[in-house]
């Protein structure tokens, strides 16, 4: 239920980030906050599309940590 509201922080601190260094250069440009808002929109658009495979990755942590586990335990790979 989360993923939506990550994908909404992400572009808010985004924008909110060019508009706060804007303020430290002293002039505010539209350019800087749309690109950055453009950027930050990919981000959640990543964020959101990897999810999916995000799911997988334990599986595959756990196959590799086994994998080690019975070559270091010298088992090898039983060919």
């Amino acid at each position: 239920m989360t993923l939506g509201f990550i994908s909404a922080g992400i572009m808010s601190v985004g924008t909110a980030s060019a508009i706060e260094m804007g303020k430290i250069k002293g002039k505010q440009e539209i350019k800087n906050t749309i690109a950055t808002s453009g950027v930050s929109f990919l981000f959640a658009i990543a964020w959101t599309l990897s999810i999916p495979l995000m799911t997988k990755v334990p599986a595959y942590i756990e196959g590799g940590i086994n994998l080690m586990r019975s070559l270091a335990g010298g088992g090898g790979f039983g060919l």
